[in-house]
């Protein structure tokens, strides 16, 4: 296997000056970087059938599209993949134009949640070659071996873009390699609240849940690995990469008896390393925790996005504020660290009802929180929601390049209020202090410090 000049390339870009969210791009900085586990399941697939391959991961290099341009052209691969999603569809649109002016012979491959929303849109620019809807490790196989008519494949013929049907959802994910780790850099990915060497891992794909700000497709269909499959995977990690904590990042766990199971079984197998994980507040009790605890988690990430309930409501995150603060209080008690997201600016949100939202999470006090301002991505019932307010079409728009302008707040000063927002809760005395006395070694300490400065320099994306 030729790893300076594989067949294929698949590539992470870098958003930079691409990326259309409303994250605080100081912070965004500071909070560090984890695996791309998405290309690292197709790289590892297409090894399994024999073909070599190469990943680039711009971020975690923090590569320019310069770079970029110097190193594929030293790489002559005869395929190059890029993933996008819809805000930063127009960076990973960057990195196939850059590829196509360093050797137009070079097939040029478009994936990610962006192409079951806007195929042909972004099939339609001559830089792009071919499109994969939905999950890519069998339908990058079928591109490969030119079966072009394969379901989830996009692809050209002559100046018609042809749309094939969607590739049934994986149900046997126990079937796939284990992600390429190999071809990553790994000693590059860390996270602000994770011991470091840090990795990732998805146990899960899909989520059962309707939140209205989230993108919906039948990929997202809830489908489990094993726990057996899982727990081979953690052991590999921790005896070939030597990783101290692994974070889940499925987007939660809504079996109560699988993931009992998978704690039980980490237990069992004398699994010793520290875990983390997201959930909702609805899916935990006491005895799970426990078994969460003892199993090695030390950190829960939860969904929390408001303080107040009416928007809970039009969020339908079918939660209640006082579940939230029982939940958060149980896991601390048991020990286990809390993470708290949180939204600025969703449909009607006003300055009162914001204002419940900072308090709410001063309350909870979680050892680590996220404050984003809400982005109305497309096909969403957020976006239906804010429709009298955001072109309903901005985001085709924005893909064909129409528009360069970032996508409007929903709430008017938005931004102000979510680096208000941050200020409060983090640069509280006690929280300081509280963070100073958990101090476990100089490498936090490093990370603490930048990201308290990412505080000072706050700024949303510009």
């Amino acid at each position: 296997m030729n790893r300076l000049h594989p067949d294929i390339v698949l590539v992470r870009h870098n958003d930079g000056a691409y990326g259309n969210t409303r994250l605080p791009n100081s912070l965004n900085k500071a909070q560090g970087v984890t695996p791309p586990l998405g290309l690292a399941y197709i790289a590892s697939n297409l090894e399994k059938y024999g073909y070599s391959v190469g990943i680039i991961d711009m971020q975690a290099g923090n590569l320019t599209p310069e770079e970029y341009r110097i190193l594929i052209m030293s790489m002559k691969p005869e395929y190059v993949g890029v993933s996008a999603m819809t805000p930063n569809v127009l960076g990973a649109l960057n990195i196939l134009k850059i590829t196509k002016e360093v050797n137009i012979g070079i097939k040029t491959v478009i994936g990610g949640v962006q192409m079951s929303v806007y195929p042909k849109e972004t099939m339609s620019y001559n830089f792009v070659d071919y499109g994969i809807i939905g999950e890519g490790e069998e339908s990058f196989i079928d591109l490969i071996e030119r079966r072009y008519d394969a379901d989830g494949l996009c692809y050209k013929n002559n100046e018609t873009i042809v749309v094939n049907k969607n590739r049934s959802p994986n149900c046997n994910l126990d079937a796939l390699p284990f992600p390429a780790r190999h071809l990553l850099p790994n000693n590059k990915y860390s996270s602000v609240i994770m011991r470091y060497p840090m990795t990732s891992i998805l146990a899960a794909r899909g989520c059962p849940f309707n939140c209205n700000f989230c993108f919906k497709d039948q990929y997202l269909h809830y489908r489990t690995r094993s726990v057996n499959n899982v727990v081979e995977e953690m052991k590999e990690c921790i005896d070939t990469y030597k990783v101290k904590e692994i974070g889940f990042y499925n987007d939660c766990f809504p079996s109560k008896k699988y993931l009992g199971e998978l704690c039980q079984a980490i237990i069992d197998r004398n699994v010793k390393v520290l875990w983390s994980a997201p959930q909702r507040i609805d899916l935990v009790d006491r005895e799970l925790l426990i078994l969460m605890k003892a199993s090695g988690c030390v950190g829960l990430r939860y969904g929390v996005e408001s303080g107040n309930q009416y928007i809970l409501d039009l969020m339908n995150k079918k939660t209640r504020l006082d579940d939230v603060r029982k939940v958060f209080k149980l896991t601390r008690d048991i020990g286990i660290e809390t993470f708290g997201y949180f939204m600025i600016g969703y449909s009607e949100d006003n300055e009162a009802t914001t204002r419940d939202t900072i308090n709410f999470a001063k309350e909870l006090n979680p050892d680590w929180i996220m404050f984003t301002v809400a982005t109305p991505l497309p096909n969403t019932e957020f976006m239906n929601q804010v429709k009298d307010l955001i072109d309903i079409d901005y985001w085709k728009k924005y893909t064909l390049g129409q528009t360069k302008d970032r996508i409007p707040f929903v709430m008017n000063n938005a931004d102000k209020v979510c680096e208000k927002a941050y200020k409060e809760f983090y640069l509280r005395p006690q929280y300081i202090w509280n963070k100073v006395k958990s101090l476990r070694n100089f490498e936090q300490f490093k990370q603490y410090v930048n990201g308290g400065m990412s505080l000072l320099r706050f700024r949303m994306v510009d």
